[in-house]
């Protein structure tokens, strides 16, 4: 008997574990499947947001690189027309410049034209004056009654 005895306190302490294991399925499963459940979703959840911000990221990114593009593609427009606008200048001031110079080659040469003219007249009168002297000297020597005047002598050299 005391092998029966045996055998019903190893069957008891097995009816024990199997009630404990049923307790334990039936009242404490779901709060483990309930828990690991909630844990997973958790985890999923922050996988997607993980996700939508790699999506939103990256459509960012391909954005910052449009705009990025864009405004290389409007600096190098810029530039590009700016260089033009510069040679544009460049060609209206040498023109500018040109238009200048021929002005003040006319204006000095009228100048020049003018002054040469009077510094003419001034020789010439001097050297009328000059001639009109000497021929009346001689001219008194000769015959003290003829004077030339200053107006007969200039017909005479003209």
């Amino acid at each position: 008997m005391k092998l029966d005895a045996y055998v019903i306190a190893e069957l008891s302490i097995l009816g024990s574990f199997l009630c404990f294991l049923a307790l334990v399925i039936k009242k404490v499963w779901p709060i483990l499947i309930k828990s690991l459940d909630d844990h997973i979703e958790k985890i999923k959840n922050q996988i997607d947001s993980a996700e939508k911000l790699r999506e939103d990221s990256a459509v960012a990114l391909t954005r910052a690189n449009n705009i990025s593009s864009n405004i290389q593609n409007e600096i190098e427009n810029y530039k590009k027309r700016s260089e033009e606008r510069i040679t544009q200048l460049e060609e209206e001031n040498q023109r500018y410049i040109q238009a200048l110079k021929e002005k003040a080659t006319l204006s000095l040469n009228a100048q020049l034209s003018a002054e040469l003219s009077k510094q003419k007249e001034i020789l010439v009168d001097r050297l009328a004056d000059l001639i009109a002297e000497r021929l009346s000297e001689k001219v008194k020597d000769q015959y003290s009654d003829v004077i030339f005047s200053k107006e007969d002598l200039k017909k005479l050299t003209q």
